[in-house]
């Protein structure tokens, strides 16, 4: 877990803050465009899930994202929600969906491990997602195309979050670094990519996530 990650190394109090002033943007609904595999994931990764939370444990304030239509691995912003302007912003990326299509079948048949979890910097629970070479060459592709969006929101992160967690004291926090090492090679399962999607998408964080699939 890098040091750069300011869930371990902030002060405590000033992570707190951190985490409730994220809580409340939770409330807030947001708006965009991203591409994502699965959504929602198959089954046998979904099952996983509630076995991950167990090893977790309960003494650690943590919401769960329990909709099962709501799971998915976002693999590339292409409107995110800073930049979007509802129908005008949409409209500007409708025109590169040719092209979007065509790059994302060259891209069909590989396969993506999740195993373990980690806690990212904003306090989300994330399942750890493997990268893959045609992963890194589909999402090179996708920020050559001019008038997309730079991913911003997870740095090059490929992520599927499960939960947030939504305060935290010192020792639950050692605590939760020492579960999320064990937890490491904890085996939730296997995807193959045999597509992608691009989802329109109005979210509150855990509650609603895909308004409409438009490819």
């Amino acid at each position: 877990m890098p040091s750069s990650n300011g869930f371990w190394v902030f002060p405590i109090e000033k992570l707190n803050e951190n985490l409730e002033k994220n809580l409340k943007k939770d409330l807030q609904e947001a708006h965009g465009v991203s591409l994502v595999i699965g959504c929602p994931l198959p089954g046998h990764i979904l099952e996983k899930f509630s076995e991950l939370k167990e090893k977790v444990g309960s003494d650690i304030d943590i919401k769960w994202r329990d909709d099962p239509s709501a799971f998915h691995i976002t693999v590339y912003g292409l409107v995110i929600p800073s930049e979007y302007r509802g129908e005008e912003s949409w409209h500007a990326m409708e025109e590169k969906v040719p092209e979007l299509i065509e790059i994302f079948n060259e891209f069909k048949g590989f396969e993506l491990e999740a195993r373990g979890i980690s806690i990212l910097g904003m306090g989300a629970v994330a399942l750890k997602i493997s990268d893959s070479p045609e992963l890194q060459q589909l999402r090179g592709k996708i920020s050559q195309l001019q008038g997309v969006s730079p991913l911003k929101f997870g740095g090059k992160t490929i992520k599927c979050i499960i939960g947030r967690v939504n305060k935290i004291d010192e020792e639950r926090r050692l605590k939760l670094r020492k579960i999320c090492e064990e937890l490491k090679g904890f085996d939730v399962g296997t995807l193959k990519v045999e597509g992608l999607k691009m989802v329109h998408y109005s979210h509150r964080f855990l509650d609603k996530v895909t308004d409409k699939v438009v490819i």
